[in-house]
């Protein structure tokens, strides 16, 4: 999963008898804990909160996946005081495109009850669940809450919940409309991601980031157009490089791809990227730039052309001058030296990057001094120069 809003994987370890996973660092806490702190969120603040867990549930639906137990603990802010919000914890997700699940799970309180019945093929129980969520941040309190998980099942089956008038007396009715529409019983009839991130609520009141993408397409025409002329190596480093960016300079870049992704459940399009650059980047005369325009038609992010974060970061990083950031090329190279013997090997190149990546092809690009095999390894200072000069 790679999206701004979903907390990167960033390494797994096996053991014998234990598997651990190391996650993006997080340090801003819980909802949950912004909610008892708070009590009641405004309602800018919880439209501002809704529309960044609809990008990362718009996102890993679009990638064939259904959540299952969102819930507030599930949802954490990126750095103190921040207002920026990524979904953790797959553990209950399932791919779910062409499935019909059976299985009741989850956090009660939250759960849709279509899953209470075991009948569901979709992930529209991630939007009964956020609208769950939203309730609790408008109202400042937990619509599901009887007193035995009888009673709330039955609550649940019937959409039974009330919205109390001293709480809810000041919010709009677009506020009031939009959590209805998600707390629907027919999964058929709920909001999809996508249209609750089209409901007015949301689109009003979540703000625009259009100023910082006037500013930035300057850099990210370079970016792609240094991606688009890089050799598959190099775009494997980059890859690998991305997620050493700062916490700052990946907070500039997230603003940009969100902008970009906002209609395409978390991916970019190529096809939109290249009228946006057409658009903005000209050339003396004020026609599109032909090294731009060429650089977009030369990128290949498979059939379907979804330009992912991953994908997004590495472009910026491919305009970034290296020679003062060492520490990044060597971390890059220490991941790549699986068994850390010191170089590079094919096997090495082929278990980071996949089994179905044409590893020999991508070998074949490099400079003949720098072919990766047993005889002729690559070492950290050849990694450097091959992988920045092309």
């Amino acid at each position: 999963m790679g999206h701004p809003h979903v907390a990167r994987l960033m390494g797994v370890y096996e053991a014998e008898e234990k598997l651990s996973l190391v996650m993006e660092r997080m340090t801003g806490g819980e909802l949950f804990d912004r909610v008892v702190q708070k009590k009641v969120f405004t309602e800018e603040d919880a439209a501002l909160s809704a529309w960044h867990m609809l990008r990362s549930v718009s996102y890993i639906h679009h990638e064939g996946v259904v959540r299952r137990d969102l819930k507030l603990e599930n949802f954490l802010y990126d750095a103190p005081g921040s207002d920026f919000l990524k979904l953790i914890d797959f553990g209950l997700s399932k791919f779910y495109k062409g499935l019909k699940m059976n299985e009741a799970l989850g956090t009660l309180r939250y759960t849709a009850p279509e899953v209470l019945h075991k009948d569901y093929s979709s992930g529209s129980c991630d939007l009964w669940s956020l609208g769950v969520i939203v309730l609790i941040l408008l109202g400042g309190y937990m619509p599901f809450a009887c007193e035995t998980d009888a009673e709330t099942m039955r609550a649940i089956v019937k959409g039974s919940y009330s919205m109390k008038p001293a709480r809810w007396g000041h919010i709009s009715k677009q506020g009031i409309d939009f959590v209805r529409r998600l707390l629907v019983v027919n999964p058929k009839e709920r909001l999809t991601a996508k249209g609750a991130l089209a409901h007015p609520w949301i689109r009003q009141r979540r703000g625009g980031l259009g100023d910082f993408v006037e500013g930035a397409e300057l850099s990210i025409a370079q970016g792609f157009i240094s991606f688009a002329k890089a050799t598959r190596f190099r775009r494997a480093c980059l890859q690998l490089m991305a997620w050493s960016l700062t916490f700052d300079e990946r907070c500039q870049l997230r603003q940009a791809f969100v902008e970009l992704s906002e209609s395409h459940g978390g991916v970019v399009k190529k096809k939109d990227l290249g009228e946006l650059l057409k658009d903005r980047i000209c050339d003396m005369e004020g026609k599109p730039c032909p090294t731009l325009m060429e650089a977009v038609a030369m990128l290949d992010f498979g059939p379907n052309d979804e330009i992912r974060y991953s994908d997004f970061l590495a472009a910026m990083m491919a305009c970034t001058d290296f020679d003062a950031r060492e520490g990044v090329i060597r971390a890059t190279f220490r991941r790549l030296d699986a068994n850390g013997g010191g170089y590079i090997s094919e096997k090495d190149l082929q278990g980071v990057l996949g089994e179905g990546a044409d590893v020999r092809g991508i070998i074949s690009e490099l400079p003949t001094r720098h072919v990766i095999i047993a005889r002729s390894p690559l070492t950290t200072r050849s990694l450097s120069k091959s992988s920045w000069h092309t």
